[in-house]
């Protein structure tokens, strides 16, 4: 029973995380990425937050620490750490999209010389 619980806990967690896209024309611009845009987010410091202030425009921030390109497990992307799922559809005049920084770091660079 506990682990039926914690099952259901964890689905409504990464459920519960989406974020609501903006259906109108305020928001233009999306950011899509890992931790290089996701880091300090929780404390209005990403740069999100820093082009939404030097702009005086709204942006979509759909970046998420620990995102990478591949993952072997479906869910992932459900999560929003498969940056190939980040995406959403919109009105975007501007995508700003990073990445590839986790694939490196836990998978290694297996094309390196390490030169």
């Amino acid at each position: 029973m506990l682990r039926l619980l914690m099952g259901l806990a964890c689905l409504f967690l990464v459920f519960g995380c989406g974020e609501r896209i903006p259906t109108g024309a305020s928001a233009r611009i999306l950011f899509l990425g890992d931790s290089m845009f996701a880091s300090n987010k929780a404390v209005g410091g990403s740069v999100a937050d820093a082009v939404e202030a030097a702009l005086g425009l709204e942006v979509v921030d759909r970046s998420v620490s620990g995102a990478r390109y591949f993952y072997a497990l479906p869910i992932s992307g459900s999560a929003g750490l498969n940056l190939t799922q980040q995406f959403r559809e919109g009105p975007w005049d501007v995508i700003i999209v990073n990445g590839g920084g986790n694939d490196l770091l836990f998978a290694g660079c297996g094309r390196c010389d390490g030169s």
